[in-house]
């Protein structure tokens, strides 16, 4: 009861923050200014590595300036003998310290949306946009489960995929239960790697409705004609940014969570540090001990590696194509 009280207790509904954002995006045009820095910085600005390699730079040089001075010193004063000793002392003592140092108006949306509780979050937010007199058109996959079309007030553009319902299904029934019942009971190690491997096949699975929309010249002509203001997208579902990226149109991702937080922190840039941000799934909260902080990096590490790696440059060469 403590934890609801503090919960709920909040100047402005969550329901009405999350409308407002939306609104306020297509009020100003994308609301350029609210994009993250980090999708502006160059490689080696991202990893700090100029600022690392400036701070070398500065650490190297008052080295190399001590290192002359005292050499100077030394020979002014005849004591060569004990120069060495005393520049190579003086040295080790300095680069020790140094080590020492703590380094409003209504509008068009365009959805692209999830199935399950996914679809279920969503759609709370839909549902209070159209009674502000959004015009909301929602690009849903022929064979899901519970986003029912024909229950939808809003324009519905339908992708047709190339499955039955029932193997449809099937596929998501059996992903549910290996992640469910199977992969609690494995190591931590091979855990990672399954879970990579099952959301490598819902992704693909996901793969269809992408098709769907981009090889469809003629639904590709009919949504760059509707000039939507915004396109709110869910990425557990690849393509929704892709869309909006091709209708030219800022995008706005409504997501719960990825494993090891990896789509937050590669994708959106949000700064997420292992010290104290648990990875999902790591069962670990905000305060940590060494060893669940050394738990929380690795789980951080493995899964960048293994999504990076393995689930997304297919990804990648498919967006490049497209």
């Amino acid at each position: 009861m403590k934890l609801s009280r503090i919960h709920h207790d909040q100047p402005v509904k969550p329901l009405d923050r999350a409308v407002f954002w939306v609104e306020f995006v297509m009020r100003h045009k994308g609301a350029k200014h609210l994009r993250p820095a980090f999708h502006d910085l160059t490689w080696y600005q991202h990893h700090s590595l100029d600022v690392i390699g400036f701070l070398l730079a500065c650490v190297a040089t008052v080295a190399f300036l001590v290192t002359k001075c005292c050499l100077f010193c030394c020979w002014k004063f005849g004591k060569t003998e004990l120069t060495m000793k005393t520049v190579k002392g003086f040295c080790m003592l300095f680069l020790l310290h140094l080590c020492l140092l703590d380094s409003g108006r209504t509008g068009k949306v365009l959805v692209w949306p999830v199935d399950f509780s996914h679809w279920i979050n969503l759609k709370v937010i839909l549902e209070e946009l159209h009674l502000r007199g959004h015009k909301i058109t929602l690009l849903v996959p022929s064979q899901n489960l519970l986003i029912d079309h024909t229950k939808i007030p809003y324009n519905v553009e339908i992708l047709q995929l190339s499955v039955t319902k029932e193997a449809f299904i099937e596929e998501l029934s059996t992903l549910l239960y290996k992640e469910t019942f199977e992969l609690p009971k494995l190591s931590w190690w091979v855990r990672q790697i399954k879970l990579a491997n099952l959301v490598r096949q819902f992704l693909l699975t996901n793969k269809r409705a992408c098709e769907s929309v981009f090889t469809n010249k003629e639904l590709l002509s009919r949504l760059q004609a509707a000039k939507f203001d915004v396109c709110i997208a869910d990425p557990l579902s690849f393509g929704g940014e892709l869309v909006a990226e091709l209708l030219n149109i800022p995008f706005i991702l409504t997501f719960r969570f990825f494993y090891g937080n990896v789509i937050e922190r590669l994708c959106a840039g949000l700064p997420m540090p292992s010290s104290y941000v648990p990875g999902i799934t790591s069962k670990l909260t905000d305060n940590m001990t060494f060893i669940q902080r050394l738990e929380n990096w690795l789980l951080y590490t493995v899964s960048d590696m293994i999504y990076t790696y393995y689930v997304f440059p297919e990804w990648d060469e498919y967006y490049s194509k497209v």
